[in-house]
């Protein structure tokens, strides 16, 4: 909703009707409206901190991966030079 100052603000709203005519129609009703801005806007916040965060999970894991498999190759050339392996983590 756009308020008086024109900026926009999420609300949250919820409502009963609690008295209706001889017809069914509504006459009554209650309810609340709370202003969720800063909540929708915080929430946005953490959204972009998870994708940041999984942007970093993605390259790190990458890079883990190709360094296993350099420890791996660098194994196999001791091994072909009849050298004890150097990285035991990867056998």
């Amino acid at each position: 909703m756009q308020s008086s100052d024109s900026s926009w603000r999420w609300l949250h709203t919820l409502g009963n009707i609690v008295t209706r005519d001889e017809s069914g129609n509504p006459l009554r009703m209650v309810g609340t409206i709370m202003d969720i801005t800063e909540r929708k806007m915080n929430e946005e916040k953490i959204k972009d901190h998870l994708h940041e965060l999984q942007r970093w999970h993605e390259a790190t894991l990458g890079r883990e991966n190709r360094i296993m498999e350099l420890k791996k190759e660098v194994n196999i050339l001791l091994q072909e030079a009849a050298k004890p392996p150097k990285y035991f983590s990867v056998l």
